[in-house]
């Protein structure tokens, strides 16, 4: 990571240090809402998902939290590649990718860190992160 972002990302965030309670949770809400509209434009099994239980693009800034489905492993496994938000991430290629390479590899595509579960209830699942995160 630049020493430069890193510094200037540890300055934004130590902004929040005393901001308020109430303010606090007006920035967790505005970042919610930004991640489940992300998730609405980009995802093809959220937005499935939300219309499925009733839940319409309007009404994504207004619902409460508890109304939002959930998700499980099983489901994450068996709809990775509608969940994920980076078209050219696909599950069977990361497999690909996990089998064909040693352990200190490089990242996938360049950019990606894998890691995977140990597979203790059947196939191991992918997860996949890039630098920032």
């Amino acid at each position: 990571m630049n020493c430069l972002k890193m510094l200037t990302d540890l300055y934004r965030l130590k902004k929040n240090v005393k901001v308020s309670a109430d303010k606090m949770r007006s920035l967790q809400d505005g970042k919610l809402r930004k991640l489940l509209r992300y998730a609405w434009d980009h995802s093809a099994y959220y937005r499935t998902a939300f219309e499925h239980t009733g839940i319409t693009e309007e009404q994504l800034d207004t619902l409460p939290l508890s109304c939002f489905p959930t998700i499980d492993k099983q489901a994450l496994l068996e709809h990775f590649d509608e969940l994920v938000t980076v078209p050219d991430l696909k599950q069977e290629n990361l497999r690909e990718f996990d089998a064909g390479e040693a352990a200190d590899r490089k990242p996938y595509q360049g950019k990606y860190h894998v890691v995977h579960s140990s597979g203790s209830t059947g196939k191991p699942g992918y997860f996949v992160y890039d630098e920032d995160a």
